[in-house]
C-alpha cells in the first residue's frame, strides 16, 4: 500500500440517478469530459463481460486501512458529480482524506499548471509527495 494517494479528478460510472443528473448538468460546463461518455466507458470496462459494480465505480469499494488520500476536483467538471460519493465512502470506512475543490475550474486542473489556481494546486501536490 502506498503511503499516500493523490487522486486528480477520479471518476466512476454513476450509479445513482442524482449522480447521473449532476453529471449531465456539469457536462454543460466541462470542455474535457462529456457525461455522454460514461455509458461508453462502462461498456469499455465491461468488454462484453459481467463485472462487479466496484470495478465500474471505485466509490463502491472498501477503503479500510487506506492511506491518506487527497482528492482534487474542479467544480466545473463532469466527474465532480461523484466527489460526495467518495467522501461518504471514505467516511464509512474511516479512511483519512482531504477534498480539494478548484472553484470554477476544469477536469484535472491540478495537473495543468498554466494558470494561478492550477499552479497552486500543482505545487501543493509536489509538496505532499516530497514530504
Amino acid at each position: 500500500m502506498p503511503r499516500m494517494i493523490i487522486a486528480v479528478s477520479p471518476g466512476g460510472y454513476p450509479f445513482s440517478e442524482a449522480e447521473k443528473e449532476k453529471m449531465v448538468q456539469l457536462s454543460k460546463c466541462d470542455f474535457m469530459v462529456d457525461a455522454a461518455f460514461m455509458p461508453v466507458a462502462k461498456k469499455l470496462v465491461e468488454h462484453g463481460e459481467q463485472v462487479l459494480d466496484y470495478m465500474l465505480s471505485a466509490v463502491l469499494g472498501d477503503f479500510s486501512d487506506f492511506p491518506m488520500t487527497h482528492f482534487y476536483y474542479g467544480s466545473e467538471e463532469t466527474l465532480y458529480a461523484v466527489a460526495e460519493s467518495y467522501q461518504r465512502a471514505y467516511e464509512r470506512y474511516r479512511a483519512k482524506y482531504e477534498l480539494h475543490i478548484g472553484q470554477g475550474l476544469c477536469h484535472c486542473y491540478a495537473t495543468l499548471p498554466y494558470f494561478p489556481e492550477s499552479k497552486r494546486a500543482f505545487r501543493e501536490i509536489i509538496t505532499y509527495l516530497t514530504r
